[in-house]
């Protein structure tokens, strides 16, 4: 009955997945989703084993390594706290209204165990507000940080995970929106480009971020960073080019429904942007074909080529041909070199 009152209690609200009782870390999927781990009351846990058992589920998933480790909060249950005395209250005055009929209960008597039950339900509620005032999560070193919630009661919020996610948002852990200036500020060093699914994963993997209480929200991240000029949002082709390319100094619209998570689509700074752009728009380098003259080769002679008399100085006229000089012949006595 205890674990039923705690399921309701719980169950109430929106904002955080939700995962009841896991005995194994294979329980608890891992995916970039805030969500709640539950952990059973049990007044005769060892504190120091189930700290074990929650670190060994926050960094494990069956037989691998948890990814999204910082997606999980886990909620301890106070072993002091009087759940199960309350729920044996209950169940008492449950039983006496089940047997009222043999019991032959009179009007005055049937009025006092309809308020005595509603009592009972309403002080096993509070136990269980009261119970789960611990919160256990991966802190910014990378180690577990405990969270102490003080003195829990119904009264301060709806219902218990709203009152849980609104100390969460107080304290930093847990984040509505994201401004494109924290992806600049935090951006991997080693990535000139990043994946809009690996920006998303960040914030439930890597402690240093804060959690998303909507992992879609990081749509309206680069929205936003596009549309004020600090991003830009491409994909890549085979050759390395950017398309799509969407990215504009001020007022260019990328519309949030237009942003895909993905790891083939991509987000850029500004500057890697700007200097992508210019590369596109510079005119580029052009080479003029180059035009050989043709050599005009002297006319061959022929049998009725050209004669020159012996002795003369004159040179021969070049006559244009189309052909190349294979041979020459010479008609007349050749004269001794001295």
């Amino acid at each position: 009955r205890v674990r039923t009152e705690v399921q309701k209690v719980f169950s109430a609200g929106s904002g955080a997945e939700r995962v009841y009782f896991p005995e194994r870390s294979g329980s608890i999927t891992d995916r970039p989703l805030l969500t709640f781990v539950i952990l059973p009351p049990d007044p005769s846990a060892d504190e120091k084993k189930v700290m074990q058992m929650v670190e060994s589920m926050t960094r494990e998933c069956s037989t691998s390594g948890r990814t999204f480790k910082s997606a999980l909060i886990w909620c301890l249950p106070d072993p002091a706290s009087n759940l199960y005395d309350d729920a044996r209250k209950l169940l008492a005055w449950e039983t006496i209204d089940q047997e009222q009929g043999e019991l032959r209960l009179d009007d005055a008597q049937k009025r006092q165990l309809g308020e005595s039950l509603d009592k009972a339900k309403r002080d096993l509620k509070e136990s269980v507000w009261r119970a789960y005032k611990t919160l256990v999560m991966l802190g910014k070193d990378n180690t577990l940080r405990t969270v102490d919630l003080g003195l829990v009661h119904s009264s301060s919020a709806n219902n218990i995970v709203t009152f849980i996610l609104n100390r969460l948002r107080q304290d930093g852990d847990v984040e509505e929106a994201i401004s494109p200036n924290f992806l600049l500020r935090n951006w991997p060093p080693a990535f000139k480009e990043w994946s809009t699914k690996a920006v998303r994963d960040a914030f439930f993997a890597a402690p240093q971020f804060p959690r998303l209480l909507n992992p879609d929200v990081i749509k309206q991240t680069i929205s936003r960073g596009v549309e004020n000029g600090l991003l830009g949002y491409v994909g890549k082709t085979a050759k390395g080019d950017y398309h799509p390319f969407v990215y504009g100094t001020f007022n260019t619209k990328l519309p949030v429904g237009d942003v895909e998570i993905s790891d083939d689509v991509f987000i850029v700074t500004n500057d890697v942007a700007e200097n992508y752009k210019k590369s596109k728009e510079a005119p580029q380098p052009t080479t003029s074909p180059r035009v050989s003259e043709p050599v005009t080769p002297f006319a061959s002679a022929s049998a009725s080529a050209q004669t020159l008399p012996f002795g003369s100085t004159d040179a021969p006229t070049p006559m244009a041909s189309s052909s190349l000089i294979t041979r020459l012949r010479w008609t007349g006595e050749v004269p001794w070199q001295k």
